[in-house]
């Protein structure tokens, strides 16, 4: 099977961005806690770790970065001469109509990631009841929420106390019960969040084990996972997007190419319109082929990791003119799971896929 290249690359980044990260966490970490100075402004200070490490500069370098690299695996190679044109192109324009810019989702998602560590702060200075005042300062931060779920920050109340009383542990078991198919089943719209699951799991584990230094660890853990998670995110969506951009850009140029097929991610554990898209007959070219000038728009949801790739005339299954509606309902009846409650597809759309690459820039 052919490496489908968003893994390579939503990979890579990954690998960088835990880089980028690190010396943040623990520049937290190796503070003194109780210095005057902190206590009255916790907020300043945690702003003030984010700009000394240059974080959004970084982040933003490191999506465009990626974003560059994905255009040219899909066919559009930007010269080293272009690069910082494409970086201005990319900042400013959006991949979907309504969307932030990728310079404004990125200044979005620094602050929740300032929150994130917010939290953690204010779970582990928790602990001791001199630092309710100061930790409660976090969550006035001007336009930051904290992001962790409700149902964790309720497992983390609960939690503390029964650490403080172990006959609550009745209570807390309650509250696993009720909220651990959350967790088992935690996922981003069908990519496997493990690392968010393992973490949140371990918090339950701690508390079991009555261990207060084990809880803030954990704590910190599910922090830095959902923190991840948030800059992952936006790493998949604009690494689709830009790859996927290109190809089809690239294949509507390309007068040997007749269609794209979608092939879905080996990472793929949910069933969602990407089943659709990759194993229906919609246009009567074969399983997951629709036409370069009428492939679906792509990326087909947050966080889609499928492939395209380019077919040609030789390449294609060619059957009989189809129905597309017919098709559509004829798929839907034999996997029932990808309707909703109101019996739609999520994320399906008629919308044509428009590519918007920066075709002046090549």
């Amino acid at each position: 099977m052919a490496t489908n290249p968003n893994h390579v690359l939503f990979d890579e980044f990954k690998r960088k961005y835990d880089r980028l990260l690190t010396p943040i966490v623990s520049a937290l970490q190796k503070q003194n806690w109780k210095k005057e100075d902190i206590d009255k402004n916790i907020d300043r200070f945690v702003q003030s770790i984010f700009a000394s490490q240059n974080f959004e500069e970084k982040f933003t370098g490191l999506t465009i970065e990626m974003s560059i690299n994905a255009f040219a695996i899909g066919g559009l190679p930007i010269s080293q001469s272009k690069i910082k044109e494409t970086t201005k192109w990319l900042l400013k324009n959006n991949w979907h109509e309504g969307a932030l810019s990728l310079s404004k989702t990125i200044h979005s998602a620094t602050n929740k990631i300032k929150a994130e560590i917010g939290v953690v702060m204010k779970e582990t200075l928790g602990q001791s009841v001199n630092w309710k005042k100061t930790a409660n300062k976090i969550s006035k931060i001007k336009d930051i929420k904290a992001e962790l779920p409700k149902y964790i920050k309720d497992l983390l109340s609960t939690g503390k106390k029964v650490l403080q009383d172990p006959a609550l542990i009745n209570d807390f078991n309650k509250k696993v019960k009720k909220y651990q198919k959350q967790i088992d089943s935690l996922s981003n719209l069908g990519y496997k969040n493990t690392r968010l699951k393992k973490a949140y799991q371990n918090i339950i584990t701690q508390v079991k084990k009555g261990s207060v230094e084990g809880l803030k660890k954990a704590t910190d853990r599910a922090v830095r996972a959902k923190t991840s998670y948030i800059a992952e995110r936006i790493a998949r969506t604009e690494i689709a997007n830009a790859y996927g951009n290109a190809v089809v850009y690239r294949a509507q140029k390309d007068k040997r190419i007749v269609g794209i097929r979608s092939v879905l991610s080996s990472r793929h554990s949910k069933p969602d319109i990407c089943d659709l898209y990759a194993n229906a007959n919609l246009h009567g070219m074969g399983k997951g082929v629709s036409p370069k000038n009428k492939s679906p728009h792509f990326s087909y949801h947050v966080n889609c990791m499928c492939n395209l790739v380019p077919v040609t005339a030789h390449q294609v299954n060619a059957t009989k003119k189809v129905n597309k509606q017919r098709q559509i309902k004829k798929y839907t009846d034999i996997h029932p799971e990808l309707l909703d409650k109101k019996g739609e597809i999520p994320f399906y759309s008629e919308q044509i896929f428009k590519p918007r690459v920066p075709t002046d820039l090549e």
